[in-house]
């Protein structure tokens, strides 16, 4: 059972990250082009 929560709370935190990750795109690039221009 912990091996398989661990598994979901990764899916799901992973999950969590690519939506924000999705909905910061355009600030994210903009920091990647102001720092490696």
């Amino acid at each position: 059972h912990r091996a398989i929560s661990g598994f979901l709370a990764g899916i799901f935190s992973s999950l969590c990250a690519y939506q924000l990750c999705q909905k910061n795109k355009p600030k994210i690039h903009v920091v990647r082009n102001l720092a490696y221009p």
